[in-house]
């Protein structure tokens, strides 16, 4: 046992205590509990002064159909009593087993070859999705790379707007209306107390916002991949899209759902409106480049969509709203993307306005009902196919964008080959 607090910037002594040792800091505390027969030696220079850093060890000889148990806890809770960990081993595994997606396989609409990787992927999401929140983590991680020794490490154990909302989509369509109405009352809270042009693109788990987005050069990164962060600097962009993913989120499950409450739709009108004065302004995409702001083509989409989704809303609800108004915007947002963002020479929507660049995202916008005809909609994918899918359409993968200014190279994107 060997813990490093702070990114191993923070002295962390281990002690030898009843249970088996405690690692601990002036903000953090680690208590591994081991079985009675269990003999933990602690070396390092804070062994014997209590300061520094030292490693708890032993050696534990099982024989056949034996166990023994070590608990390794986080926080200051009193450590678990090894004698109990079978029982919630097995009431662990009992909730979980309670919560997956069941279903008459020959009805199921996840039927088919997928089917059992439906429901992985429903357990992982879950998985990432903070308790005492609902918020919903991107990833458990920091800094892995997507190609090895690569530079693209970035920091995403935070919980973005628009990732959320479309996670809340999955997990309706799950049958969890549960954790999608946590998530999405966890929106409009934060909408009813601050401005639209307030809210961040991501939150920390307990609604913390503003990370500074820091290097650590103390530590080598995974196989070498640097650097390592911490933070993230799309903590302080303009991401228009955002917005639209949302109520899109929002529409989507007040259809299978009890509607929406009054004190809701005032603040999903007001995200309108800051949608509706601000669409035209350039900012930062759903990929979170880190150059100059851009009129990008998936934003304008998603600004089209909030605008739509609300009206829908309106409409089935029975809730007041300047219709004409949005209903012009919403036009003239379409006509703006079409113009702009519509390339007649390449036959397809590109990455922002007057720009050769393919994007993925725009797939997107075009799926969340964005009103382009066959012909826009035909040539963007076609044009996704030659340019994004360099192994081929019959290897299925799809790159997000042709150049991010960044070296090296990146994977594919999973969402986009979807």
């Amino acid at each position: 046992m060997a813990p490093r607090f702070d990114y191993a910037r923070a002295e962390t002594p281990v002690e030898p205590i009843d249970e088996g040792a405690l690692a601990s800091s002036d903000a953090e505390r680690v208590v591994l509990s081991v079985p009675d027969s269990t003999a933990l030696d602690v070396e390092g220079e804070g062994k014997s002064n209590g300061g520094g850093e030292n490693t708890a060890s032993a050696t534990h000889t099982l024989e056949t159909g034996q166990n023994g148990w070590y608990v390794c806890q986080y926080g200051m809770r009193a450590p678990t009593d090894p004698t109990d960990c079978q029982g919630l081993l097995d009431r662990t595994a009992e909730y979980w087993r309670d919560w997956a997606h069941d279903c008459d396989r020959e009805d199921c609409p996840f039927a088919g070859s997928g089917h059992d990787l439906v429901v992985r992927a429903g357990l992982l999401i879950k998985l990432l999705t903070y308790k005492d929140t609902g918020a919903i983590a991107a990833a458990p991680t920091t800094s892995l790379p997507e190609v090895i020794g690569g530079v693209r490490n970035w920091d995403y154990r935070y919980s973005w707007i628009r990732d959320g909302a479309l996670t809340v989509r999955a997990f309706d369509n799950l049958g969890h209306e549960r954790e999608a109405r946590r998530y999405l009352n966890r929106f409009l809270d934060l909408s009813r107390s601050i401005d639209p042009a307030e809210l961040r693109p991501l939150y920390g788990l307990e609604h913390s916002a503003g990370f500074e987005e820091r290097e650590l050069d103390s530590l080598e990164g995974y196989e070498n991949s640097k650097p390592v962060r911490i933070g993230n600097a799309a903590s302080s962009q303009m991401q228009l899209g955002m917005y639209g993913e949302m109520v899109n989120a929002i529409a989507h499950l007040a259809e299978s759902e009890d509607g929406v409450a009054a004190q809701d739709w005032k603040a999903i009108t007001e995200v309108v409106e800051y949608v509706r004065e601000n669409w035209a302004e350039k900012g930062a995409g759903i990929w979170e480049q880190r150059g100059d702001p851009k009129h990008w083509v998936h934003s304008k989409m998603m600004c089209w969509v909030a605008i739509d989704r609300a009206l829908e809303l309106a409409d089935r609800e029975g809730f007041d709203a300047p219709d004409e108004e949005w209903r012009e915007t919403a036009a003239e947002i379409k006509e703006t993307t079409i113009d702009r963002g519509f390339d007649e020479e390449l036959n397809a929507f590109t990455q922002s306005f007057r720009n050769e660049q393919m994007d993925a995202s725009v797939l997107l916008g075009l799926l969340a009902g964005f009103p382009a005809d066959d012909d826009h909609l035909t040539g963007t994918i076609d044009a996704v196919e030659n340019r994004l899918m360099p192994d081929g359409p019959e290897e299925g993968l799809v790159y997000r964008y042709e150049d991010d200014g960044l070296p090296g190279d990146e994977g594919a994107f999973v969402i986009c080959s979807f």
